[in-house]
């Protein structure tokens, strides 16, 4: 069930005017075409559908406009569906934009709707039913927990000290990102999140390459949770908008530095193959030595476990999500 929210929690406004672009109007319908939103429109039900779903400055009941991942993705690439309901979203920032922006509203739509008709046939069951919502809701309704919330009564009793030690430490129970399925083994949890930040924080390596291992882990795992918490840091750390955004695509990397290509070159293969080429191996050793490669490798795979629990257990994406989801 979808939480609708209130406008000031999702941001009522339309999009800053440095960061603003109106999406292009879908393509010219068929004169006879009678499955249009503005038919559907005319005949009264999504105005009802509207009012009966409540807050209508949170609320999208729409239709024939773009859904897109992001900014950087093409409109004539992405979907225009007949109906599109979303809650809980901001509505004056789709009506501003000419349509429905992933990233910028935190979630897919809660619903689309297709109709068919002599005319579309061809297009709602051919190009139609072959393009990719940016999440699509198969894989959003795999997105959900398939454990409940660790307590201090759910795990073995001589494992209750760690788990009193590992809340201490933070403050609370975590209640998203591998902590809190790690959490059901209290014991592993210490040792490989303690890991996972050292190699995240510590090590010899430039934050800039040390994000970039991060992502390159979450990208080949197809993990969205690490994805969404590491591409912002990355950016910041240094890596360039359009490495970050052909690592979410699986592009070309345009023009990396010599280390970043020698940190992609070598996470890609061994994801890909389970084995690295000489060539890239060395590569590697070049940039950053002998402790930096162990280091390196080690954040990969440290990083591909956590990929493994995140994925395995189902970690929800936070609510409020800033990159536009790993196609997938």
């Amino acid at each position: 069930m979808t939480t609708t929210r209130r406008a000031q929690d999702v941001g009522a406004s339309v999009p800053a005017a440095a960061e603003f672009f109106r999406l292009p109007d879908i393509p010219e319908k068929h004169p006879d075409d009678m499955t249009s939103f503005q038919h559907l429109a005319a005949t009264g039900n999504v105005s009802n559908v509207a009012q009966y779903l409540g807050d209508p400055d949170t609320t999208i009941v729409s239709g024939e406009r773009y859904i897109v991942p992001g900014p950087a993705y093409s409109a004539s690439e992405c979907p225009y569906p007949d109906l599109l309901v979303a809650l809980g979203v901001n509505r004056a920032a789709y009506q501003a934009r000419n349509g429905y922006m992933v990233s910028e509203q935190g979630k897919p739509p809660d619903f689309i709707l297709e109709v068919g008709s002599r005319h579309t046939a061809s297009a709602d069951l051919g190009v139609k039913n072959d393009v990719r919502l940016p999440l699509n809701h198969k894989h959003r309704e795999d997105i959900m927990a398939r454990t409940p919330t660790v307590t201090r009564e759910s795990v073995p009793e001589n494992e209750q000290a760690a788990f009193d030690a590992f809340v201490a430490d933070r403050g609370e129970v975590p209640a998203t990102g591998p902590g809190s399925v790690m959490l059901n083994a209290p014991e592993v949890a210490q040792r490989a999140l303690g890991l996972a930040l050292y190699l995240r924080t510590d090590t010899s390596l430039d934050p800039r390459i040390r994000e970039l291992a991060m992502l390159l882990a979450a990208r080949e795992n197809d993990c969205q949770f690490i994805w969404n918490a590491h591409a912002p840091p990355a950016r910041r750390a240094g890596l360039r908008d359009e490495i970050v955004d052909a690592l979410r695509d699986k592009q070309e990397i345009p023009n990396p530095a010599a280390d970043e290509s020698a940190v992609i070159n070598y996470g890609r293969e061994f994801f890909r193959t389970r084995r690295v080429s000489q060539e890239a191996f060395d590569a590697v050793l070049e940039q950053f030595g002998r402790n930096g490669a162990t280091e390196l490798t080690t954040l990969m795979g440290c990083y591909a476990m956590l990929a493994f629990n995140v994925n395995a257990f189902g970690v929800e994406l936070p609510d409020n999500i800033t990159e536009a989801p790993l196609p997938i």
